[in-house]
């Protein structure tokens, strides 16, 4: 079987242009092929995305544009099941880009190795591309396309060395994720409100990404906190305005209250990605609301397998609500990024005591698959070897 391993930068917060893309080709158990380009986005590239990937309006300016690009590219996805790190983020962004460009959108077959991460080494804190890196001992310069791009292929080749089950994590292509187009008259400005919070979200990104806190990105943080103090009241700048205030009542914050922090940060984040894998729950009596897209089927085929489980399904995140769960394809609406507002109202409601539970749909479900293999190829990267 042959697979596609792709890596997406963009250049704003809408996702729905691409900046660079690399591409890994893994046939017969080795990598054969390796593309990389950047992309003009044909639209301004937001001062985080430029401090996160390196890539300025300058630079990109000279490249070819996604029209140009895709046509060179395209042979590579034909026949391969294409495979990326939170897979469901980059072929979002690939596909409204398609759609938008009026190429045909992508079909197939995919796989992610986040979640098979998740499954594969329970015993992590995050399943973060960097954080598999770090215990695998693979080299990765995070956030450059080529980089990110390779160490998937080898966490692919990585798993596969070691008798993970790939094949039953490889689904069909959603085809949601060509429903929407990036044009921005279709999209919902976000309130100013929701902006800086999704700015506070993209600073803790940054300074997190590599695992550590150094004095600058703190007191750079601090500096964007006291400017914005305005935002008192949302739970994200609460929570990490309290934090960091409580560390410093001292005048220095210690090696224990910078592990703290450092967490604090990727949690918030991405409180979905940093769920703990847990065994099959029992939804017999329980509340349950839903979020997100789901691998299993539409939300109404998700409430119907609840049900027969004994589950109730409410439509919102009230306080006597026992699980909400979190679709595996995400959501391009999610006002955070990488979450909405159900879970950020089933964090605030932790906070103050509930006993909600936030899980992910395959905790629930375990994998859904609903096309089976071609062929019933099941030891599909035979041979395979780290590169």
């Amino acid at each position: 079987m042959r697979f596609l391993v792709i890596d997406i930068e963009t250049p704003n917060r809408q996702n729905n242009r691409i900046s660079a893309i690399a591409c890994v080709i893994l046939d017969g158990g080795k990598i054969t092929e390796r593309k990389y380009s950047l992309c003009n986005p044909e639209v301004p590239v937001e001062p985080f995305h430029e401090a996160l990937t390196g890539l300025s309006d300058k630079l990109l300016n000279k490249a070819p544009t996604f029209l140009e690009l895709w046509p060179t590219l395209a042979p590579l996805f034909e026949n391969a099941v294409i495979v990326a790190h939170n897979a469901p983020f980059d072929l979002s962004v690939l596909q409204k880009c398609l759609a938008d460009y009026q190429f045909p959108t992508l079909t197939g077959q995919y796989c992610c190795t986040y979640k098979m991460g998740r499954r594969m080494w329970p015993q992590l804190e995050n399943h973060k591309l960097n954080t598999i890196c770090k215990y695998l001992k693979l080299p990765l310069d995070h956030h450059k396309a080529d980089s990110d791009a390779s160490a998937c292929a080898n966490i692919l080749l990585a798993m596969a060395n070691n008798g993970f089950p790939i094949e039953e994590y490889i689904s069909s292509i959603p085809s949601n994720y060509a429903d929407s187009s990036c044009s921005p008259t279709l999209r919902v400005k976000p309130s100013e409100k929701t902006e800086k919070i999704n700015e506070l979200l993209g600073i803790l990104s940054d300074i997190s990404a590599d695992g550590s806190l150094s004095e600058i990105e703190i007191q750079r943080l601090v500096n964007w906190l006291t400017r914005h103090e305005n935002l008192r009241g949302e739970y994200q700048f609460d929570e990490i305005y309290d934090t960091i205030s409580s560390s410093l009542d001292d005048g220095y914050i210690d090696s224990d209250e910078l592990d703290s922090l450092l967490s604090l940060c990727q949690f918030l984040t991405d409180p979905v990605g940093n769920i703990k894998p847990v065994e099959r729950i029992d939804l017999q009596g329980k509340s349950v609301c839903l979020t997100g897209t789901f691998d299993c089927g539409s939300k109404a085929e998700v409430e119907t397998l609840i049900k027969n489980r004994g589950g109730a399904v409410l439509p919102r995140v009230v306080q006597t609500l026992d699980f909400l769960i979190v679709g595996g394809q995400g959501s391009s609406a999610w006002a955070s990024g990488n979450y909405g507002t159900k879970v950020k109202k089933a964090l605030v409601l932790q906070s103050k005591g509930n006993p909600i539970q936030i899980v992910r749909e395959e905790d629930i479900f375990g994998v859904c698959r609903k096309e089976a293999l071609p062929n019933g190829e099941s030891n599909i990267l035979s041979g395979a070897g780290t590169t």
